[in-house]
């Protein structure tokens, strides 16, 4: 994947957009010292080039009642393209499932899923995750307090 040239101004727009998507173009431009007109060219820019790829509300997990939050490593049975590709879109379709990594190391993946309770992750488990196409085997780590959480990318040059 190729990778963008950005200069210090579309920084600034990231930056901003990131802390705040909601911004009006005005706001933006206004915030940023830019003329109305640039300030939409270049975040138009930023959108068509796929830097931005949409703006997404941020939802509260707890607040929703999703207080559990689990990282399960699973190793497959199959390390090949075919046994790869059924177990990532069989796992990317449980609604539970947030993330999918493919990883290095004595496991294949990491998924991180969330869920409401104890009893609501058993029935995740035994009946999707394990359901899974071609684990041989998983290891779960139960997420007792999350620390730190971000979804921004630091910009710096």
């Amino acid at each position: 994947m190729t990778q963008l040239n950005i200069d210090s101004t579309d920084r600034k727009i990231l930056s901003a957009l990131q802390k705040d998507a909601r911004l009006s173009n005005y706001e933006l431009a206004e915030q940023l010292s830019l003329a109305p007109s640039t300030c939409l060219r270049r975040t138009k820019q930023l959108f068509d080039s796929g830097i931005i790829q949409g703006f997404h509300a941020q939802l509260d997990r707890d607040k929703l009642g999703l207080n559990g939050v689990a990282f399960v490593n699973i190793r497959l049975e199959k390390q090949n393209e075919k046994a790869f590709r059924e177990f990532e879109l069989a796992a990317a379709a449980i609604p539970a499932v947030q993330d999918v990594y493919l990883v290095s190391g004595e496991y294949d993946y990491v998924i991180r899923v969330i869920y409401r309770d104890a009893k609501d992750f058993e029935l995740l488990y035994t009946r999707s995750i394990l359901s899974l196409p071609g684990i041989a085997s998983t290891n779960t780590r139960l997420v007792l307090r999350e620390v730190y959480h971000s979804r921004e990318i630091s910009l710096q040059s």
